[in-house]
């Protein structure tokens, strides 16, 4: 999140503004890229040590989503939802 003084803009205008959301950006990218490659090295040595373990992105950790709609649905349950919302026949096969 992105904290604004009030006072600042007024005094400094709308680049205050543009200056400060292209810098918080730059430094998201370069946490994103640190942390993505420090992942991808530990993922590197933990299979070279004959182990498999997987690491969440930081992205994931400081900015957690729900779950999309039918993410943790089967592929019977979407051809399932897909036939029932369009309304198409199965000929030969199950459905």
């Amino acid at each position: 999140m992105i904290s604004c003084d009030l006072s600042k803009i007024e005094l400094f205008g709308t680049d205050y503004i543009f200056e400060s959301v292209k810098e918080f950006i730059k430094k998201q990218q370069y946490q994103n890229y640190i942390t993505d490659n420090l992942k991808s090295f530990i993922e590197i040595i933990i299979k070279i040590c004959g182990s498999d373990a997987t690491i969440p992105r930081y992205y994931d950790i400081i900015q957690p989503s729900a779950k999309a709609e039918g993410e943790d649905m089967t592929a019977e349950e979407i051809i399932e939802k897909v036939i029932k919302a369009t309304g198409l026949e199965v000929v030969g096969g199950e459905a």
